[in-house]
């Protein structure tokens, strides 16, 4: 300020640095926390300087939990100085959600990437304390090389596994790279759903600073040993179709969990492209597309050489002898070298293959979602990259498939007044021309045809012959060609009123003379009703001791009086007395008050005779119409007090100078309680103690109030 001489020139210099400290720690990523201009300072200044030359050293390196003090000495000409306050901060750990992947090895694969794996440590008591062992290196399922860990793996992302690989983890957590010089660790759990298996891996940072953790753990041929599947012991026993689980959770953070899961040698499956239901016998030939021949093919452990023909749902042996089973429906060809194949298929009696059933139809059907290979599933020519066979379901036509149907709705939910549109797509792929081919449709009570809505192949058509009540639709189509498609688009209304929630609609084709017909085909929607029109509301009131209308300003309502339906739905009266139960159904009811939750003073009473009652005033029936609010109101009254008289009945007797006094008293129907008796002596009577007696019982004396005694009974 001596040199400025000047304060104003000072802000303005002050400003001008303050800004470009900003800016810089802005650009560097740094928090910064500016106050006003004038409340810094020379000694603020210098502070804010040297904070934004230390920080960037210290980010990562301090742990946790670390208190760092800070306090700025200036000096000035002529020996001056000045001290500033200290600032203290806390050093914490921002929470970062973590991510779990399975990766595989994948050398040639043009989607793999090079990754880092250290060497994997694996529990051998399956605690996390261990003790921890290290793992071997990893083999590749048939290769019998280890591989190098000191140079980066070709890995790609794990979607199934063969018996026999090594399972390849990675983990990203960016909140447990504590140390920014330090390779840390996290723990992953692998299971084996069908096999048991369960091992704890210590899965290490690829590099200080980088909160990526990669491990590993080879799987071995369980099927053929299962009795050597023990938890814990740094092999990982695996089936067919087994599925593994990986799962973490922060240590610091137990809400902070990953969870991921892939499959191990799936099967393929054969089915009925009509129905989902798997098929048995068919035979399967895996050819190599190269040589057109039967291709090569490799058991489980990569060695054993396996047929090239199977049958689903059969069982096969490989040259080691070990035995294949598969499942109804199933089919597998373990291993075969990258290339390219296609399986040829000879489907069983009364099918047929390739499949001309679309895939968005296949993958609607009981059992779906199916694994299609738009190539491998219908006969064509598939790519097999290296690591596990990929899995291809292979769907078969039933005789009548080449004829083939399909329906769609262009909307799944729709409300009254709406209008819909279906569409109708005729395969022929039967070998010949279908000659006078129709279609006929059926639709369910609420749907109504447009008229003029009719289109064949996005060509305006002549409307269908309708029945005679609307529902049932012919459409002509003429002859259609080998190989060659139709497509019908016609469009429906909703009809007012229609009660039922789920709208199917049935469609079947024909053809040569009606010998040639289709696969019967069925297109639901969901009815979205109007809630203000399909259901009610029911209000009342709970009204005591006054019969004239339960809104009258004199009525007084009753709080707390529990209100039931038929149903067991209840609701509770306010203070004003009054209820109500929204969206109830059309049709009979019951309401009832529970008496039990009456105050005890009060009793059900009926105002009015009326039938809905039945006779009890805490109960009746309502019958609701769609789209009503309905009342029904209860009334209840004080119950009148009991009355009853109480006789007392006095006699006595004298022997010698004793006299005795006899008081009997008679009660009602109403019981009497904390009753006090009081009896006034004559004269010069005196009351002689311990001779009272009540029902033949002695009693205690009474308290004696002069001539006056009182008995509390």
């Amino acid at each position: 300020c001596r040199v400025c001489r000047s304060v104003k020139l000072f802000d303005t210099l002050f400003m001008f640095a303050d800004k470009h400290l900003y800016e810089c720690s802005r650009r560097a990523g740094l928090p910064m926390l500016v106050r006003s201009m004038r409340d810094y300072g020379q000694t603020g200044l210098w502070l804010l300087l040297v904070t934004l030359l230390l920080v960037p050293g210290l980010v990562r390196a301090v742990p946790a939990g670390t208190v760092i003090d800070n306090i700025a000495t200036a000096t000035f000409s002529g020996g001056m100085s000045s001290t500033s306050n200290t600032v203290t901060v806390v050093t914490v750990v921002a929470r970062t959600p973590s991510s779990i992947e399975f990766l595989r090895y994948a050398p040639v694969s043009p989607t793999a990437q090079p990754v880092s794996v250290n060497s994997t440590d694996y529990s051998s008591s399956g605690m996390s304390t261990g003790p921890f062992v290290s793992l071997p290196p990893p083999v590749p399922s048939g290769s019998g090389t280890p591989l190098d860990l000191s140079s980066q793996l070709s890995l790609d992302t794990g979607i199934m596994y063969h018996q026999g690989d090594p399972i390849f983890i990675r983990l990203t957590d960016l909140d447990q790279n504590l140390d920014a010089f330090t390779a840390e660790t996290v723990l992953v759990t692998v299971t084996s759903t069908l096999t048991g298996d369960v091992e704890l891996l210590r899965l290490a940072e690829t590099g200080p600073d980088s909160g990526v953790f990669t491990g590993y753990i080879q799987s071995f041929l369980s099927m053929s040993n299962p009795a050597a599947v023990t938890p814990a012991n740094g092999q990982f026993g695996s089936q067919d179709d087994d599925v593994i689980v990986a799962d973490y959770v922060d240590a610091a953070d137990a809400s902070d969990t990953s969870t991921i899961s892939t499959l191990v040698d799936p099967f393929g499956l054969v089915f009925d492209s009509s129905t989902g239901q798997l098929v048995d016998g068919a035979q399967i030939t895996l050819i190599d597309a190269a040589s057109s021949q039967p291709a090569m093919v490799y058991g489980d452990d990569g060695i054993s050489t396996f047929p090239s023909t199977i049958i689903s749902g059969g069982s096969t042996t490989d040259s080691s002898g070990m035995v294949y089973s598969f499942g109804n429906g199933e089919y597998r060809f373990p291993f075969v070298a990258p290339g390219t194949y296609r399986l040829q298929v000879t489907a069983p009696a009364g099918y047929n293959a390739p499949s001309v059933v679309p895939t968005t139809i296949l993958q609607a059907l009981p059992g779906a979602p199916f694994a299609i290979n738009e190539q491998g599933s219908r006969g064509q020519p598939f790519l097999v990259a290296v690591g596990p066979a990929i899995q291809v379901d292979i769907p078969l036509d039933a005789d009548a498939a080449g004829f083939f149907l399909a329906k769609e709705a262009n909307k799944r939910v729709v409300a009254e007044g709406d209008f819909l549109q279906y569409r109708l797509t005729l395969n022929n792929n039967t070998g010949a021309v279908a000659t006078a081919a129709q279609i006929t449709d059926s639709l369910p009570p609420g749907l109504s045809y447009q008229r003029g809505s009719t289109q064949v192949d996005g060509n305006p058509a002549a409307d269908p012959v309708l029945s005679g009540d609307g529902r049932t639709l012919n459409f002509s189509l003429g002859d259609i060609a080998d190989n060659a498609a139709v497509e019908v688009r016609y469009v429906v209304a909703v009809i007012p009123g229609t009660r039922r929630e789920t709208l199917v609609n049935r469609a079947i084709a024909d053809a040569n003379g009606n010998t040639l017909l289709s696969n019967e085909v069925a297109a639901s929607v969901e009815l979205k009703r109007d809630l203000l029109r399909e259901r009610n509301v029911l209000m009342g009131r709970v009204v005591a001791d006054d019969c004239s209308a339960p809104d009258d300003a004199t009525a007084s309502g009753v709080a707390g009086v529990r209100i039931y339906l038929e149903n067991g739905t209840w609701v509770v009266s306010d203070e004003q007395g009054r209820f109500h139960f929204e969206g109830v159904r059309p049709g009979s009811h019951v309401v009832q008050m529970d008496l039990e939750t009456l105050p005890p003073q009060y009793e059900a009473v009926t105002c009015s005779e009326h039938s809905r009652f039945a006779g009890r005033p805490w109960s009746r029936f309502v019958d609701l119409q769609g789209g009503t609010l309905w009342r029904t109101d209860f009334y209840i009254k004080t119950r009148p007090l009991p009355a009853v008289d109480v006789g007392l009945t006095l006699s006595s007797s004298v022997r010698e100078h004793i006299a005795s006094y006899h008081l009997a008293m008679q009660g009602g129907d109403v019981a009497l309680d904390n009753m006090r008796l009081m009896i006034n002596l004559p004269a010069d009577v005196h009351y002689l103690p311990g001779s009272s007696v009540l029902d033949n019982k002695t009693i205690a004396d009474p308290e004696v109030r002069g001539s006056v005694l009182v008995y509390s009974l």
